[in-house]
This record gives C-alpha cells, structure tokens and sequence, in this order.
C-alpha cells in the first residue's frame, strides 16, 4: 500500500497544546514551532510512511520502513525527540498497544 504524506500539516491546537508544524524529511520529521525547529525525529527507517500527534502534541507517533517489508512504529517525545516504544506494524493486533493502533498492518 502506497501512503501519500503531504511535505508539512499544521498541528490543531487543543486546549494550551502548543501549534505545531510537522514536516517529513528523509529519515524522520522537523517539528517546528513558530517557523522554527522546536525538534528534529530521527525514525530507525528511511521512509516515513505516516505519523500522527497525541497527548495535547507532546507525543507523536511515526510508522517508518523499506520497501518489502513491514513497517516499524515508533512513539516518540516529541521535544526531546526520545523514543518511548516502538513496534512491528504487523504485531499490532486487536488495536494494541493503542498508541499504535492506528499503524497495524
């Protein structure tokens, strides 16, 4: 399946959750803040299939791979960057872990 991801999506802003711009780069994604870069994502995998924010836009969660094979989901903080989880899309199953649900295969 062929994922089309548009170069950058501004963030809604939910209650104090800061707006944020998310642009997908070769490798990860720029999280920009006011124009500038507020982090930089670095994903196990070149390319960036997908990614979604949570939790009032402090987490976001990216679905990376190569071609021919399944996906790697990753939970990221996005201000430190640092990686909270990450999953196999192919064993996500019955939409656990949640955070991942939405990047089965």
């Amino acid at each position: 399946m062929l994922l089309l991801l548009p170069l950058a999506v501004q963030a809604g802003k939910k209650n104090d959750a800061p707006t944020l711009k998310v642009v997908v780069v070769q490798g990860g994604v720029k999280v920009l803040r006011n124009g500038k870069i507020y982090s930089k994502i670095w994903t196990k995998f070149p390319d960036v299939r997908g990614w979604k924010l949570q939790r009032d836009n402090t987490e976001i969660v990216i679905k990376s791979g190569v071609s021919r094979e399944p996906g790697l989901v990753e939970l990221f903080d996005v201000k430190s960057g640092q990686r909270l989880d990450r999953i196999r899309a192919n064993q996500v199953k019955d939409g656990k872990p949640a955070w991942a649900k939405n990047f089965a295969e």
